[in-house]
């Protein structure tokens, strides 16, 4: 059976302990960064002569470890995409590549990648250090003479003294699309967790019901529901339908979103984090893991209940410590928790590539409405369903989610059927604002369609 290059084989950066000889013959231990080649079956890691490139142009530099794992990150993630177009070649850029190996490099594969980057969302700091360290890896390619191409890098000494390099990636030919600095100030967060956003999603909700277990199932919420923070703390016992609208099917699970604040927080003078922007029924994707935080978050009122801890009647999302509501503030503080532990737990585990792009942009709650919104697409909803589904008013919210997503063939169908909606509306002026909330067949109609294709976990 033929197994695809890009699945059979990955690329990774390991930091690794070595000792080196010291003046007067001691030996002292150190750290370097290595690149080494996956055999995906067996799990056993190569390292690779490729590592002579961090070894050459950032140890004998005496750069730190974190600098050599940053570089190591990005030409293992270059190397992973070349052998993805390999296999998904239909122009013929890469057939080369695959006869010849690296010797078959070209600019216009690092061109490309720094293209992909673009597209993934990366704003223009994050792409320039990656044009960087392929000049150096081209370069070094070059003097190795490891390459056919001669990528025709000049050199120049600064004024410091210092040799630098100038990227032969300027060249108009290459025809690169890069970020626009003025957007990124626009492009502030994350929007989602990469193409592994399952798997990532299922680790953090994990974390959370360890080190901050009094919100893990609203974390859920969030994850497989798309729900903002404010419109988690907002919910009581009363608002879940853990059984659905009839509450008699055993996998299926709505929550009706409406605005209690005056009842869970009225000694909160300032509520500005604590609002539903649109109250509505909402689905949540149903799994083995919610039935568990379900039981356990369900128990564990009850135990406050029983103990008179709950502070207010009917409170959902509460402190297991004092019985108090919390709050939106509270909420994010315990959510920005998890988020650093689950961080360091990505680095314990060498998830290098995950952590270099959920490091490459500052993210909070709200990644897990992104999140939900990604997955909705990769279960093939349409325009309207991921708008229906989220509980937006406009038909335009979600084209950030599917930018990044899709081809630009994709993107431009889709504009056109947002655009023939809107010129179908009577009011113009209003016309990308239809519906204000689906009716509970609505909503149970689109909760089977995605639920048929889901994976249960």
């Amino acid at each position: 059976m033929y197994i695809p290059l890009d699945e059979k084989f990955t690329w990774i950066p390991r930091e690794v302990s070595i000792e080196s000889e010291r003046i007067g013959g001691r030996l002292e231990a150190g750290n370097i960064v290595i690149i080494g080649l996956r055999d995906n079956k067996s799990k056993l890691i190569i390292p690779h002569p490729i590592s002579n490139f961090i070894i050459k142009c950032f140890v004998n530099k005496q750069l730190s470890p974190s600098t050599q794992l940053r570089a190591g990150r990005i030409i293992c993630m270059f190397l992973n995409y070349i052998y993805t177009q390999i296999e998904d070649d239909d122009s013929g850029e890469y057939s080369k590549l695959e006869e010849k190996g690296i010797r078959a490099l070209e600019l216009k594969h690092g061109a490309n990648f720094i293209t992909y980057g673009t597209y993934l969302g990366r704003n223009s700091e994050t792409i320039d250090y990656w044009e960087k360290t392929l000049t150096r890896f081209y370069n070094f390619l070059k003097e190795q003479d490891s390459i056919d191409q001669d990528p025709k890098i000049i050199k120049k000494i600064n004024k410091n003294g210092k040799e630098i390099l100038i990227s032969p990636f300027g060249d108009s030919v290459l025809d690169i699309e890069r970020p626009n600095k003025k957007n990124d100030n626009d492009m502030t967060t994350l929007k989602d967790f990469g193409e592994g956003r399952l798997e990532l999603a299922k680790l953090f909700i994990n974390i959370a019901q360890t080190h901050a277990e009094d919100i893990a199932l609203g974390v859920y919420f969030q994850f497989f529901g798309g729900l903002r923070v404010g419109e988690v703390v907002n919910l009581t016992e009363s608002s879940l339908k853990p059984r659905g609208y009839r509450g008699t099917e055993n996998k299926s699970f709505f929550v009706n979103i409406d605005d209690n604040q005056d009842k869970l927080f009225p000694n909160l003078k300032n509520n500005q984090y604590n609002q539903v922007k649109r109250p509505r029924p909402q689905f949540i994707i149903h799994s083995n893991l919610l039935q568990k935080l379900y039981d356990d978050h369900i128990t564990k009122l009850e135990e406050l209940k029983s103990k008179k801890k709950l502070k207010v009647e009917d409170a959902l999302f509460v402190s297991y410590k004092t019985g108090v509501p919390i709050s939106g503030p509270n909420y994010a503080n315990k959510f920005k928790r998890v988020k650093k532990i689950f961080l360091n737990e990505l680095r314990k585990e060498r998830y290098y590539e995950d952590v270099e792009f959920l490091e490459s942009l500052p993210w909070g709650t709200h990644i897990g409405r992104a999140v939900f919104t990604n997955m909705l697409i990769d279960q093939g909803l349409g325009i309207e369903e991921l708008r229906d589904s989220r509980g937006d008013r406009s038909l335009l919210s979600a084209m950030a989610y599917l930018e990044r997503r899709v081809t630009r063939k994709k993107i431009k169908e889709m504009m056109e059927k947002v655009a023939t909606k809107i010129g179908n509306e009577e009011d113009q002026d209003d016309g990308i604002y239809l519906q204000q909330a689906l009716t509970r067949e609505q909503n149970i109609e689109i909760y089977n369609k995605v639920m048929s294709n889901w994976r249960g976990f």
